[in-house]
C-alpha cells in the first residue's frame, strides 16, 4: 500500500511536538543557578497549558486521519501537517522565551537535514517522571476510545444521522434570522416543541425519566442547536442539570426530577456560580441555615443559564465550611414563587436567557434537600464539566454553520484546520467523561474548553474581516454565530480560568 509522504510528515510531527513539550516542562520544573524554577511563574504555566491542549487535539486529529473512517479523513491529513508545523514552530518560540536564547542549544542535535527529527530524548529533571503523568494516562486510556464516538460525525451512527438531520431540518424552518428576532423580543422560545420531539431527554437513562441513548448522542443535540442559532438554553437546563442530579442521586430520585423536565412540564436551571469565584465552583459564600421546618437560604447567584424561564432552580449553599472549603457545599431545589426568590432576567449578546438569582431568607423544606448534607461538589463539578463539552460541540456547531455559509470566501485549509482542530478537542472532552477521576476529567474539559475558545475566536475574526461580499441577512448570521460562540466561551471559566486549572494537573 502507498503511503502519502505529506501524511507521512504530518504524522511524524506529533511525537517530535510531544518530545518538545516533555523538554520544556523537564527544563521549566529544575531549578537555576538562582534557585529559581521558571515553572513558578504563573504566565509560563498559562502559554504552556495552551500548547499542551492544541497538541492534545492535534494528536486526536492523527488519530482520525489514522483510522479512517471519517468523511474527511484525506484532509486532515494535510490539515495535521500544517497545523503540526506551526504549534512546533510555537512550541520552540516558549522554549526560548522561557530558557533563553540558548535554550535550542542545550540539545545535542536538533534536525540532520534530512526533515527528520534526530534528537535524543527528552532530559531528566528531578521528578519529571510524573510531570505528565496525569495527562499521559488520559490520553492513554482516551487512545482506547472510538475516534468518531463523539456522533458529531456523518459516519458515527445511523440513529445519530436521522437525529442530526431533524434538528437540522427544525432549526432551519425556526431560527432564521427574522423567526429568530421575534422570538427573542416577544421572549418566547420553543421549548415546548423540543421536548415534544424528544431531543430533551437523548442521553439520560431511562431509569432516571430519560429516553436512554449515550452522551454522544446528547453532544449531537447540543451541536445541531448551536449549528441552528436556537435561542433555548439546553445546555444549562438539561446537561447541567442532569449529569449533576444523576451523580448526586440514585435514579429512581434524579426520574421525580428529571421527567416533567424532559417532557416540559417544569424547567429547571442551575443556581451554583457567585462572582467573585470566576465561574469557578468551589467560591460558595450562599448560606443554608437549618431551621426547624428545614433551612433557610441566603446569597446570591450569577450567570444562571435557562433561569429567566425556569421554574425551579437548583441552589447551591454551604451547610458547613468557610467560603472556599472543598467540602460544605449542599444542593437545594427551590421553585420560582418561593418567598424571598428574586429572579432578574437579562439576555447575552446572543440573547441566550441568563438570569441572576437572590436569595433572601427563603425557607426550604427538609426534602428540598437533595443528597447528602454537604457532599454535592463533586456532582457539582462532573455536571459542570458535561457542560462544558456540552458548549465546546456548540461551538463547533456553530463554527461548522460558518464554514459551510462562507465556502469560497475564506482561506479555506486554515479555518478548516480550525474548526477539526475545534472538533478533536470536544471529542476528547466527550472521551474523558466517560472516566471517574476527577483530576483527569478536570484537565481533558479544561483541555476542551481552552482549544476552542481560542480556535473560535481566531476563526470567527478571520471570517468577519474576510466575508465582504455578502448580503445583509447573511452578514446577520454571522454576527449571530460569532455571538453565540462567545457567549458560550464567556460562561462557565474564562480562558486564564482553565489554563491555570490546566497546568495544575501538569
Amino acid at each position: 500500500m502507498t503511503v502519502d509522504p505529506e501524511f507521512e510528515e504530518g504524522a511524524a510531527t506529533v511525537p517530535a511536538i510531544k518530545r518538545d513539550m516533555e523538554q520544556l516542562i523537564a527544563f521549566a520544573r529544575q531549578a537555576d543557578y538562582h534557585a529559581d524554577i521558571l515553572w513558578n511563574d504563573p504566565s509560563l504555566r498559562a502559554k504552556t497549558a495552551a500548547l499542551q491542549a492544541e497538541l492534545d487535539a492535534l494528536e486526536h486529529m492523527l488519530g482520525r486521519a489514522t483510522h479512517g473512517g471519517d468523511h474527511a479523513g484525506g484532509d486532515l491529513a494535510v490539515l495535521v501537517r500544517i497545523s503540526g508545523f506551526e504549534l512546533r514552530r510555537r512550541v520552540n518560540e516558549l522554549i526560548v522565551e522561557a530558557l533563553g536564547p540558548f535554550g535550542l542549544a542545550q540539545e545535542s542535535t536538533y534536525h540532520d537535514g534530512s526533515g527528520t527529527d534526530a534528537r535524543t530524548a527528552a532530559i531528566e529533571a528531578p521528578g519529571a517522571a510524573s510531570i505528565l503523568a496525569v495527562r499521559n494516562t488520559a490520553a492513554t486510556e482516551a487512545a482506547g476510545v472510538d475516534p468518531h464516538l463523539s456522533g458529531a460525525r456523518e459516519d458515527s451512527s445511523e440513529d445519530d444521522a436521522r437525529l442530526r438531520a431533524s434538528i437540522d431540518l427544525f432549526t432551519a424552518a425556526e431560527y432564521d434570522a427574522p423567526k429568530r428576532a421575534v422570538l427573542l423580543a416577544d421572549n418566547r422560545d420553543n421549548w415546548n416543541r423540543i421536548a415534544a420531539q424528544g431531543w430533551l431527554g437523548i442521553g439520560i437513562p431511562a431509569e432516571a425519566g430519560g429516553h436512554g441513548g449515550s452522551l454522544a448522542a446528547m453532544m449531537v443535540v447540543a451541536e445541531r442547536l448551536g449549528k441552528g442559532l436556537a435561542v433555548e438554553p439546553f445546555t444549562g437546563s438539561i446537561v447541567y442539570t442532569s449529569q449533576v442530579l444523576q451523580a448526586l442521586l440514585d435514579a429512581p430520585i434524579a426520574a421525580k426530577l428529571l421527567a416533567p423536565a424532559i417532557t416540559g412540564e417544569t424547567r429547571l436551571a442551575m443556581a451554583c456560580h457567585e462572582a467573585p469565584a470566576r465561574g469557578g465552583l468551589r467560591w460558595t459564600s450562599a448560606r443554608a441555615t437549618p431551621d426547624k421546618a428545614g433551612h433557610i437560604l441566603s446569597g446570591s447567584k450569577v450567570a444562571v443559564a435557562g433561569g429567566g424561564a425556569a421554574t425551579h432552580y437548583l441552589v447551591s449553599a454551604r451547610t458547613a465550611g468557610e467560603v472556599y472549603d472543598p467540602f460544605g457545599h449542599s444542593l437545594f431545589l427551590v421553585p420560582r414563587d418561593a418567598t424571598g426568590l428574586k429572579v432578574s432576567a437579562w439576555r447575552m449578546i446572543d440573547g441566550s436567557d441568563m438570569a441572576t438569582v437572590e436569595l433572601d431568607g427563603v425557607r426550604v423544606a427538609d426534602e428540598a434537600l437533595l443528597g447528602k448534607p454537604g457532599a454535592a461538589l463533586g456532582a457539582l463539578s462532573a455536571g459542570m464539566d458535561a457542560t462544558i463539552v456540552a458548549s465546546a460541540f456548540g461551538t463547533v456547531g456553530a463554527m461548522e454553520a460558518v464554514f459551510i455559509e462562507t465556502a469560497g470566501q475564506l482561506r479555506e485549509p486554515f479555518d478548516s484546520m480550525l474548526v477539526e482542530l475545534a472538533r478533536s478537542a470536544a471529542m476528547l472532552g466527550l472521551a474523558s467523561l466517560l472516566q471517574p477521576d476527577a483530576r483527569r476529567r478536570a484537565y481533558a474539559t479544561s483541555a476542551t474548553k481552552a482549544v476552542v475558545a481560542r480556535a473560535s475566536g481566531v476563526f470567527f475574526g478571520q471570517v468577519l474581516r474576510s466575508c465582504g461580499d455578502i448580503g445583509d441577512m447573511e452578514r446577520v448570521r454571522l454576527s449571530q454565530l460569532s455571538s453565540f460562540a462567545a457567549a458560550s466561551n464567556a460562561l462557565r471559566g474564562s480562558l486564564d480560568f482553565h489554563l491555570s486549572r490546566m497546568a495544575m494537573f501538569m
